[in-house]
């Protein structure tokens, strides 16, 4: 269910996203805009897109690798969290224990005194 909350808290962000990268690719050109290619080079205005569409593969792929990166970071993190504590948790059991016998030893000594 934790996704749930992850998602909710990311809609903002995809928001801004959408409307900071949807208008950065060359769209069909209109005759207001004075750098656009003519109507009649559709060539044109495909090979623009087209570099465009690659520049933004591109730089997906850095983003994506930098996230990786990160991804792999926090994983061994967790891993290097996970040990640690398997190791605190050996430990507690181990004083668990001690406890106990410590505790049976005390009830049998009290046991003992009381028929006495």
């Amino acid at each position: 269910m934790s996704w749930v909350t992850v998602l909710k808290a990311s809609f903002p962000y995809v928001r801004d996203i959408a409307t900071v990268a949807i208008p950065a690719f060359t769209s069909r050109p209109e005759k207001s805009k004075p750098d656009a290619p003519e109507a009649s080079e559709p060539l044109a205005v495909a090979q623009t897109q087209i570099k465009e569409l690659q520049g933004a593969a591109v730089a997906n792929a850095e983003s994506i690798k930098g996230l990786a990166r990160q991804l792999e970071e926090i994983i061994q993190g967790l891993e290097h969290s996970a040990t640690q504590l398997q190791r605190k948790m050996a430990k507690l059991i181990s004083l668990l224990y001690v406890s106990s016998g410590v505790a049976v030893v005390a009830l049998g000594c009290a046991l003992w005194a009381l028929a006495r």
